[in-house]
């Protein structure tokens, strides 16, 4: 069992209102529904006063954190720029813009970075009676969202309206929320107030590729059934964004080649065959 380990380095929440968070999240899941064991995998969502944030694998914030605070460094006339980066079975980042309540998610597929603009409403329900929470007391609230019944709690000490994954719109910050049927599950393990920067964490990867919700389901279910398709992909094509030229880490044209990244990525992709949202519910 990992230990939880709580950090508090904030006075009376009342007076740090539009404080920056570091809030560490533990998500447990089934990769099949017949699974028998379960996957785990740590993630930091990153709360920038109650305005933005930033949900992603602990090691990629490790990596993306370090990598930033390295090119400024260079910047300013020192420094080198050396990186490790950790293992992680997820590598996307969900950013939200906590005022419009917008949402931005960014998933590397082969040398393609895409951020995909959705908008994903989300109806909770209050329920009356409070649990206690890492000496939290914390609220219940369910919702319908992906396919999925869930339910959540809450903290008012922390009033952001924010939480893992894509979760958000609760009177205060999600520490715990789990699907019906437990397939799905996050937690808090940590909290600090601070204020972190992964703003170059794209440096050197060139441009994401910004499309809608459609044109990403358009992309994603091809790409789980032949991943090597993504090597051809381009912004700007006849032939709606696809075409053979790519030179990344290998010719996509070789035969040999494609086979061995799509026999990788199928095995890669077993980690996700029960999705977290089996209908999704954003636009």
């Amino acid at each position: 069992m990992k230990k939880v380990a709580l950090i508090f380095l904030f006075p009376a929440v009342s007076a740090v209102e539009a404080q920056s968070y570091k809030v560490n999240y533990e998500m447990k899941w089934k990769p099949q529904k017949e699974a028998t064991n379960y996957l785990t995998e740590d993630f930091v969502l990153l709360l920038k006063e109650d305005k933005t944030s930033d949900f992603l694998p602990l090691e990629k914030y490790r990596s993306d954190s370090i990598k930033t605070a390295m090119l400024k460094r260079i910047r300013q006339g020192g420094g080198e720029m050396s990186l490790r980066y950790g293992k992680t079975i997820h590598n996307e980042i969900i950013s939200k813009d906590l005022t419009n309540k917008k949402i931005i998610f960014e998933k590397q597929l082969f040398d393609k970075l895409f951020a995909v603009d959705e908008n994903c409403p989300m109806e909770w329900k209050i329920i009356d009676g409070q649990e206690n929470y890492l000496n939290f007391s914390a609220q219940k609230a369910t919702t319908e969202f992906g396919g999925r019944s869930w339910t959540a709690w809450f903290i008012g000490e922390v009033p952001i309206a924010d939480g893992p994954y894509k979760f958000h719109g609760l009177p205060g910050l999600i520490v715990k929320i789990e699907d019906a049927t437990g397939e799905y599950a996050y937690r808090m393990t940590g909290l600090t107030a601070q204020s972190v920067d992964i703003s170059e964490r794209n440096f050197g990867n060139g441009q994401p590729i910004k499309i809608g919700r459609t044109k990403w389901n358009e992309i994603w279910e091809r790409y789980k059934k032949e991943p090597s398709s993504v090597m051809g992909y381009q912004e700007s094509s006849s032939d709606g964004g696809w075409t053979t030229k790519a030179f990344v880490g290998g010719n996509p044209s070789d035969p040999a080649f494609r086979r061995n990244f799509d026999q990788k990525q199928r095995e890669h992709l077993r980690n996700f065959e029960n999705p977290i949202e089996p209908k999704p519910s954003c636009k």
